[in-house]
């Protein structure tokens, strides 16, 4: 958020800027009031595209926790089939070491 006394000076520096643009024609505070009007539009601009950009990374963050939902019930439906196997032999045991750790990755990591 800009200050006010900086609000100010930025709208010196513009109203100088129309004023020569227009010439002399226009008063000091007409070209003052123009780049007031001006810098409230580039706020008010600013303020609608951050707000447009938290409600998309809002939406990002949601999908991603609806993914990691997903991919954490499919590997507990894997950890359970494998629990459930009678014979699982060396490659087996790793695979279900590798699923239940990605499990608790997935369950510190929400």
């Amino acid at each position: 958020m800009i200050d006010r006394r900086t609000l100010f000076q930025t709208a010196h520096v513009i109203a100088r800027r129309e004023r020569g643009m227009y010439g002399l024609s226009m008063t000091y505070r007409q070209a003052f009031a123009i780049a007031l009007r001006k810098l409230y539009a580039q706020a008010r601009e600013q303020t609608e595209r951050a707000a447009r950009a938290e409600a998309f990374c809002a939406a990002l963050a949601q999908q991603a926790r609806e993914a990691a939902a997903r991919r954490l019930a499919e590997l507990k439906g894997i950890a359970a089939d494998l629990e459930h196997t009678d014979r699982l032999g060396n490659a087996g045991l790793r695979r279900l070491a590798a699923v239940n750790s990605e499990i608790h990755r997935l369950e510190h990591a929400a």
